[in-house]
């Protein structure tokens, strides 16, 4: 059995080195378009702003966290985010003979945020 969390990962910042974080061979192979990489790479994630609770938008688009240590929210609308989650769990479940698979979210963020594509994909 495996947890996995789709909708942040961890920062030290409100203004995080994304070069250093999952997605970053997917930005790789993008940049061939002549797209600059820090802005592919930041539309993967929904910008700083602090949850507002009780406001389904802010919920869905904020980040858990404070600004010492933030967790960085991830689009996870955005086509690229869904098929490389896709990918990456597919290969772990493969590369480890993983039997049972959690995607991780609180009951609001399941329901409202993470995109379902990535629950089909996986």
């Amino acid at each position: 059995m495996i947890d996995v969390v789709v909708n942040n990962v961890m920062a030290t910042s409100t203004k995080p080195d994304y070069s250093q974080y999952f997605f970053k061979n997917a930005v790789c192979a993008l940049t061939i378009f002549r797209l600059h990489f820090s802005y592919i790479i930041k539309s993967l994630y929904h910008p700083y702003c602090p949850i507002q609770w009780g406001n389904i938008t802010s919920e869905q688009s904020c980040w858990l966290g404070d600004q010492n240590v933030s967790l960085p929210d991830v689009d996870t609308t955005n086509p690229t985010v869904i098929e490389e989650y896709g990918e990456w769990i597919e290969n772990l479940i493969q590369e480890y003979n993983i039997d049972g698979l959690r995607i991780d979210g609180a009951f609001f963020k399941l329901h409202y945020h993470v995109n379902s594509v990535i629950l089909l994909v996986s």
